[in-house]
């Protein structure tokens, strides 16, 4: 009966009999299945066609990946790989499953039984389409499964169950005094070993020197890509390529079991699997890396040169040295976790520094406008961005709010570019229409089509007494009207900087309508969708409230009252995004020109 078992996830170890029609999707974060599409969120189908089974993404790209590959449609094979959600899932068809079964693995001393009557010829070998060989470390190694019922047991002859106890191996081995050398040569290897790639190949090294193999390598699960990769290789030919049964792979995530073939060549079943004959596959053995009910990889060694070439020994061997090698990889991917840990900590540091430096240092110098600022920093380097730059001795003023989309340093690095650019550009002109459209040519220029930035910006000249402001998709601002003791929202317009090239028609230069003692609120998104703990957003309405309970204050009060005011409202929740807010105050004792 053909399934899926899920061997990554919230829900190992389940599996789910296939149907003609089949829904995979999820349920907030949970995987879900069905037969009829009843499901929260669907994300792909498997359907039975002529030939097999297909999968159908129904997500948006790289959502649903085969073998490590982002598919749209892709037919499905025995022991396919299947990454959805935060699921990993094998399709099985139990299409090398035979009447053999498996007797009970009794309570022995030594966690080692040989089937009854094995099959001529003890496994079935295929290259895995989701192996590749590497030259770097992944990121992250453990891929998790669950404990299944079922399985590819006629081409085993021997099994072992590895345990936690590091320390050795499973008693009765027939060659004591090699073994035990080897463990005390692995154990000196990896006690201090936290290069990951030279732990590795020593490791393959090693076996090499004390069992009778031809080729070997260690696969590593990488969690990003949900596939394995070959992380080190070796054959005593010098071939770069070495074959992994797939057959066999599945059987050790499956049972978590080290596992012997003694002779494939024989097994009439290979007739059409020409890599097999082609590289004189002979026997092989096969161990899981297995760290606290964690699978990090395999061990996967061959011979070609003789059947039979490996003993229960041998493989009782492999699997202490499997053992070993399991913590050594656990600790070197640890020390290397903390160490990226501690560098990003670092950058993020600098990057936060650094934006923070580039915020203005000083009040605008106008005597007729006070205007106030201040960016709320998240925990991560956002992309807010404010400024005011004065020109001609604080006659002109510039005021400007901008945020990047997303976060962390690739949108501070765009915010600082934007202020590089727009710094200079205002020297050139009064016109935001006309400092906006360069600053977007730059910046589409400059950056990745999927980095951009909403903005606003505004001119203000004593001497005319003029406030003209232009909108680079920024949405709203607000205009508190003191006569008046209300506030509204006033739509700013434009289109983000750097998503066209030419976007000079989209801006539009607008000469705000004010009076004395009113003032603007300036602002990011991060201000208004800044939320308690059972996740109700600050929002634009009680912004307005608030601006109305402070509007008669100067801009540095306006300002302290609106952040006081979130920051009562979020608790002790933690900031996901940046807050920046600029207030600007149009003096009691001003009478426009005009008015």
């Amino acid at each position: 009966m053909p399934r899926l078992i899920v061997i990554d996830g919230p829900k190992a170890g389940e599996s789910y009999s296939l149907e003609p029609e089949n829904y995979l999707g999820v349920n907030g974060v949970e995987l879900e299945f069905s037969y009829s599409g009843d499901i929260n969120k669907p994300l792909a189908m498997v359907v039975r066609g002529r030939d097999g089974f297909e999968l159908v993404s129904l997500a948006e790209s790289e959502e649903v990946l085969v073998n490590g590959e982002a598919v749209m449609r892709a037919r499905v094979n025995h022991g396919d790989m299947i990454a959805i959600a935060d699921a990993v899932l094998i399709f099985d068809t139990d299409e090398s499953e035979d009447s053999h079964s498996m007797p009970p693995v009794g309570a022995t001393s030594t966690n080692l039984q040989k089937i009854d009557t094995p099959p001529s010829g003890a496994w079935t070998s295929v290259s895995l389409t989701s192996l590749e060989q590497v030259e770097h470390t992944p990121s992250d190694l453990i891929l998790q499964t669950g404990d299944f019922n079922r399985g590819t047991e006629s081409h085993i002859e021997y099994r072992i169950k590895p345990t936690e106890d590091a320390s050795g191996v499973p008693q009765l081995l027939s060659n004591a005094e090699r073994d035990l050398a080897t463990l005390l040569k692995i154990a000196n290897t990896v006690a201090n070993a936290l290069d990951l790639p030279a732990l590795l190949r020593r490791i393959l090294d090693i076996i090499f020197e004390v069992l009778p193999v031809d080729r070997g390598a260690i696969l590593l699960f990488e969690k990003k890509r949900r596939k394995l990769k070959t992380m080190a290789s070796k054959s005593r030919v010098g071939e770069d390529r070495v074959l992994v049964s797939k057959t066999i792979a599945k059987e050790v995530l499956r049972k978590r079991e080290a596992i012997l073939s003694l002779d494939a060549m024989s097994d009439t079943r290979f007739s059409t699997h020409s890599s097999v004959h082609e590289q004189n596959i002979r026997a092989a053995m096969c161990a899981p890396l297995l760290r606290k009910d964690k699978i990090m990889g395999l061990i996967h060694v061959d011979s070609y040169t003789q059947p039979k070439a490996f003993s229960r020994s041998d493989l009782a061997l492999l699997t202490g040295i499997a053992q070993q090698a399991s913590i050594a990889i656990e600790n070197s991917r640890l020390y290397r976790e903390v160490g990226e840990r501690e560098r990003y900590k670092y950058e993020i540091s600098l990057a936060t520094t650094i934006q923070r430096e580039l915020l203005p240092r000083r009040l605008p110098s106008s005597k007729k406008i006070s205007v106030y600022g201040k960016m709320v920093p998240a925990k991560e380097v956002g992309g807010d961005y404010f400024d005011f730059i004065d020109h001609e001795t604080g006659r002109s003023v510039y005021i400007c709010v901008g945020d990047v989309s997303g976060k962390g340093v690739p949108a501070g690095l765009i915010m600082v570019m934007a202020r590089s650019y727009l710094r200079p550009l205002t020297l050139l002109s009064t016109s935001p229409r006309r400092v906006l459209s360069q600053t977007n040519r730059f910046i589409h220029a400059d950056t990745r089509r999927e980095m951009f930035m909403s903005a606003i910006l505004l001119h203000w000249d004593d001497e005319t007494e003029k406030m003209v402001y232009s909108g680079a998709g920024h949405e709203y601002f607000i205009h508190y009207k003191s006569h008046q003791r209300k506030a509204e929202v006033i739509r700013a317009g434009g289109i983000a900087l750097g998503l066209l090239k030419e976007s000079e028609n989209f801006f539009q230069d607008t000469t705000l309508d004010w009076n004395p003692g009113d003032a603007l609120v300036l602002y990011t998104d991060g201000l208004i969708e800044a939320c308690t703990s059972v996740g109700e957003p600050f929002g634009i309405d009680r912004l307005l409230k608030t601006v109305v309970e402070h509007g008669e204050k100067q801009a540095k009060e306006l300002l302290e009252g609106i952040v006081g005011t979130v920051r009562s409202f979020i608790g002790n929740r933690p900031q996901k995004d940046d807050m920046s807010v600029v207030t600007v105050k149009l003096h009691d004792s001003l009478r426009l020109s005009g008015s």
